[in-house]
């Protein structure tokens, strides 16, 4: 369990409309930030036993209209430190093509050539600590012969507050 302290804030950063009152369509801009004691590492544990940190989050596999970001974000990335070595960690979707941008496939690139068999959700079994993360999901819903503004969007940073004493 997350214990919280008072400096957790939830903000509506975009709330619109576009349908109807009897037939809604929104986009819904939703920011919590969240202040916690542990650190990175133990969020990280906690979030790949919970399931967010999975294949279905961080796709290993070719997958079609779920890339990182809308913005060319990796699926996640990290900093890492693996038998006493710091490395960047990083899964990136590589855009295969597709047909009338309604089925893109994205094949998952790791890096560090190194880690490629390396998935996320396997680091607290192979005694890889993570400093600072992040997780990006984006996945658009396409509808035939409509213009779709469908999709889902999910960002997630996690980094260890800096103090005076660490900085």
């Amino acid at each position: 369990m997350l214990v919280t302290n008072q400096k957790s804030v939830v903000r509506v950063t975009k709330l619109e409309n576009y349908g109807s009152a009897l037939r809604p369509s929104c986009t819904i801009g939703v920011e919590l930030e969240l202040h916690v004691e542990e650190s990175p590492d133990a969020v990280h544990k906690l979030l790949t036993e919970t399931g967010l940190i999975g294949r279905e989050t961080i796709p290993f596999d070719i997958v079609s209209n779920f890339r990182g970001s809308a913005d060319d974000k990796p699926y996640y990335a990290a900093v890492i430190l693996d038998d006493c070595v710091t490395k960047r960690y990083e899964v990136t979707a590589h855009d295969t093509g597709g047909m009338l941008k309604a089925w893109i496939t994205y094949e998952p690139v790791v890096t560090p050539e190194e880690l490629r068999l390396t998935h996320p959700a396997d680091f607290p079994r192979l005694h890889i600590t993570v400093k600072d993360w992040e997780l990006h999901n984006y996945k658009h819903y396409f509808m035939r012969f409509i213009a779709s503004k469908r999709y889902e969007s999910f960002d997630l940073w996690v980094t260890r507050e800096r103090t005076g004493a660490d900085a």
